[in-house]
């Protein structure tokens, strides 16, 4: 009896011995299968012992990796659709920037060609006064000179009136593209059509700046021919001219700052309201005081109002570089450009000091410049309190 239960024991432990030992193999086996990556490796776990218990985790583990694995690719395919979309739209920025790039140096050339013209045909006008004036005609040759001469100005006034408006037409048909690139490229500098690295960022900021400036360019070449050709609106109320200084202070602070330049505003608290349109007064104060901080490299710049009788006085005064007495007589001169230092051309349009002086016209006011050349500037202009009768 001894032996017969000694075997039968033995039978039934190595049964079980076995039984166990298959299915932790079976385990393993399908452990080593999802290691190199077949997740949608499974095992039996009809058992309800120890041994279920780990199978159905083993499911369980495994399922979650096919998720995860599966998450993961399409992050990765996602990720690819970003970057595709972000190169194709910096690619279709490119072009469409050089595009108008091209346009506008056409648009540019032609422009000069016209000025060219229109001078020659001025001093051509000038040159036939002088010889008229010096030479002795008879009352028939002095007739046929006349009609010569007013057919000449008629030319030239037909010159301008064309070249007025070819001036306004470029700069209407320049402002729908400069919108949609100033969008264009303010859209992928957020970030909304992808992050971008630093490198991008700073390319971009390059872009967005140059938009804008161009942009300006174009504003003021619009805004002064409304002046030239009367269509310019002007909306008389009465303000406070100091406040108005202040906003003009407020937002070119910053600017002077970056320059490390002492900016500065010298109130004439006494100053009543005076009647004027605020944004063009505040285009007037802003185009001097960028003129300012642009040729002073050091030193200070003050805005400073002040009354005077039956006028209101308000000046800009910078420590720079100062203005040549030859060149004093071209300063309100539309496309003038003066000298910064050593003979280098500061950037800009040319047209805001000519521009600040037809809004001045405009207000029945005057604006002039004082200067000593290597000492500094200051620039005035005056408002009537009252309306002076002409």
């Amino acid at each position: 009896m001894a032996v017969v239960i000694f075997i039968v024991v033995l039978g039934i432990s190595f049964f079980v011995s076995h039984s166990i030992s298959s299915r932790i193999i079976t385990i393993r086996d399908a452990a080593g299968k999802v290691g190199r990556g077949k997740l949608d490796t499974r095992i039996s776990a009809d058992s309800k012992d120890e041994l279920g218990e780990l199978a159905a985790s083993f499911n369980t583990m495994a399922s979650g990796l096919k998720k995860t694995s599966e998450a993961e690719k399409r992050a990765v395919e996602t990720e690819k659709k970003r970057a595709q979309e972000l190169l194709r739209l910096k690619s279709e920025l490119e072009k469409i920037v050089s595009e108008r790039t091209k346009e506008l140096r056409q648009q540019v050339q032609k422009l000069t060609k016209g000025r060219r013209a229109m001078l020659y045909m001025i001093e051509d006008l000038n040159r036939t006064s002088k010889e008229l004036k010096e030479t002795t005609v008879s009352r028939d040759e002095l007739t046929e000179e006349v009609a010569r001469r007013k057919d000449a100005e008629e030319k030239m006034r037909e010159a301008m009136d064309i070249k007025s408006e070819f001036t306004s037409m470029v700069s209407h048909e320049l402002r729908t593209p400069l919108t949609a690139i100033k969008e264009s490229v303010n859209i992928v500098y957020e970030g909304v059509a992808g992050k971008l690295n630093n490198d991008q960022k700073k390319l971009l900021s390059v872009t967005m700046r140059s938009t804008d400036r161009l942009s300006r360019l174009v504003n003021d070449v619009l805004d002064f021919q409304k002046l030239e050709t009367g269509r310019m609106i002007f909306v008389f109320q009465e303000h406070d001219i100091n406040d108005t200084m202040k906003e003009v202070y407020d937002a070119m602070l910053p600017l002077a700052k970056k320059d490390a330049l002492d900016f500065n505003i010298i109130y004439d608290e006494k100053i009543p309201k005076v009647r004027f349109d605020k944004d063009k007064i505040i285009q007037v104060i802003t185009n001097l005081v960028n003129n300012a901080v642009k040729f002073t490299e050091k030193g200070s710049i003050t805005i400073r109002s002040s009354m005077q009788g039956n006028i209101v006085q308000v000046s800009v005064q910078d420590t720079g570089y100062g203005i040549k007495e030859k060149d004093m007589p071209r300063l309100f001169q539309r496309f003038e450009q003066l000298e910064k230092g050593k003979n280098r051309k500061i950037g800009g349009s040319g047209l805001g000091l000519a521009l600040s002086r037809e809004i001045i016209r405009g207000h029945k006011g005057r604006i002039w410049a004082e200067s000593t050349f290597g000492k500094g500037s200051t620039f005035y202009f005056v408002l009537p309190i009252k309306e002076r009768r002409s």
